[in-house]
C-alpha cells in the first residue's frame, strides 16, 4: 500500500516553490532594465520633438523669405532677429529665430541667406541664455537672386 501511495506523488504535475521563485526573480530583472531604460527613451522623443520643431521654423522662415521681394526691409544686407509664433502650450518662448543676409554672395546679384533656429538660446528679454544642457541650433542657407 505505502508502495502505491509514493507511485502517486511521483506522476503529480506541476511546479516547486524553487521554480516559482526562480520565474519571478528573472522576470523581475527583465521588466527592471525595460523600465531603466524608459527615462531615456521619453528624453529621445522630447528631443526628437524639439528638433522637429525647429526643422518646421527654419523651413517656415525659409519659404517666407523666398517668397518676398529682394528689396524688402527683410532682405537687407546684415542680421534679422525674428519672432516665434504663439503656441498654445507657450513653448514659443524658448525657440529663436534669426537670419543673416549678404549680398552678392556666392555670386553678383545674388543674396545668400543663413536662417538659424535655436531652442533655450535667449532669454525673454533678449540676453544670451547662459546656463542651459538643452541648447541647440539648426542652421538653414538659400540663395535668391535679384
Amino acid at each position: 500500500m505505502k508502495a502505491e501511495s509514493d507511485q502517486g506523488k511521483q506522476n503529480e504535475k506541476g511546479f516547486t516553490l524553487v521554480e516559482i521563485l526562480a520565474t519571478i526573480a528573472i522576470m523581475a530583472i527583465a521588466i527592471l532594465g525595460i523600465m531603466a531604460l524608459m527615462p531615456s527613451g521619453y528624453k529621445e522623443i522630447t528631443n526628437a520633438g524639439q528638433l522637429s520643431t525647429m526643422n518646421h521654423l527654419g523651413q517656415m522662415k525659409l519659404d517666407q523669405l523666398r517668397i518676398e521681394g529682394v528689396s524688402h526691409p527683410d532682405l537687407t544686407n546684415g542680421t534679422h532677429p525674428g519672432s516665434i509664433p504663439e503656441w498654445p502650450m507657450g513653448a514659443s518662448e524658448l525657440y529663436s529665430i534669426k537670419w543673416t543676409v549678404t549680398d552678392n554672395v556666392p555670386a553678383a546679384n545674388m543674396k545668400s541667406i543663413q536662417v538659424e533656429v535655436g531652442y533655450d538660446m535667449y532669454e525673454a528679454d533678449g540676453t544670451p541664455v547662459t546656463e542651459s544642457l538643452n541648447q541647440r541650433v539648426y542652421r538653414f542657407t538659400t540663395y535668391i537672386t535679384n
